[in-house]
């Protein structure tokens, strides 16, 4: 056991394999001279793994630990921004993470020791391997004013975790068009989101029940389903995989249907 300052302990260069730091980092007001240390003890190669809180914005951040700080304790965190940007200027490189109330990531000392991309692009860089693929029957035609669902199975690929109970949720949604003559009119960018029912880990699928809003005017439409990481980007943007699925919306009053049966012994 040594006791020290996180910001200058007393190891020489490279020493270590792995650092671990739990709930201990945000104590310390120099993110930058932490940030320095760890990369100075990590060997080439060697990782990082924490578990931290963030601040999705200035005013959060600004409100973070009030108590603890008039209660004399050194307190305060950082925008995930922040703590992404000053790993990957000291030649930590992400590996794996799972952003949810927390930041938990594991970043690898790049063995060229150079610094790497900072910002939130670089951090989600990853993020969107994988696909969602219907996985059961599904309505072609449904009564105007009713919402719906649609049996869904989503796989990820990719090398992070992911979360619904985030600020940077990850969620199932879809692009509403209106099919006419043969082409497809955007309704609505914007739908309902479905969350996922718990934290999706690299190489799981689950199943969910998506989500459609009830449409009122009658016609022939296309659900475009992709998933969103709020405040960020749709998957489908960086090459994830979705579907089109194309359905009618008939009238309330309409008994309408694309074939009628005739009653037995009848003429249809």
């Amino acid at each position: 056991m040594v006791r020290a300052d996180m910001r200058r302990v007393p190891f020489r260069p490279g020493i270590f394999d792995i650092v671990v730091a739990i709930s201990a980092l945000h104590h310390n007001p120099e993110l930058q001279g932490i940030a320095a240390a760890i990369s100075r003890v990590l060997r080439p190669g060697g990782r990082l793994a924490f578990l931290e809180p963030y601040c999705e914005n200035e005013d959060a951040k600004r409100a973070f630990g009030l108590e603890q700080v008039a209660a004399g304790i050194s307190e305060q965190t950082y925008l995930l921004q922040e703590w992404h940007d000053e790993f990957a200027a000291v030649g930590l490189e992400v590996e794996t993470h799972r952003i949810c109330d927390s930041f938990c990531a594991v970043y690898r000392k790049r063995t060229d020791g150079a610094a790497g991309p900072g910002g939130l692009d670089a951090l989600f860089r990853e993020t969107y391997k994988g696909r969602i693929a219907l996985t059961g029957p599904s309505a072609p035609v449904v009564t105007a004013g009713t919402a719906w669902t649609v049996p869904v199975t989503i796989e990820n690929s990719s090398h992070v975790v992911w979360c619904s109970t985030s600020h940077f949720m990850i969620r199932g949604s879809y692009h509403l068009y209106r099919r006419s003559d043969g082409r497809d009119e955007l309704v609505k960018f914007d739908n309902v989101r479905t969350p996922l029912p718990q934290p999706l880990a690299p190489g799981q699928q689950v199943s969910i029940a998506l989500e459609i809003t009830a449409i009122d005017e009658p016609g022939d439409y296309v659900a475009e389903i992709d998933m969103l990481h709020e405040f960020v980007r749709w998957f489908a943007e960086r090459g994830f995989s979705g579907f089109r699925l194309p359905f009618t919306v008939v009238p309330r009053s309409s008994s309408w249907w694309p074939f009628r049966r005739a009653p037995a012994g009848g003429r249809p």
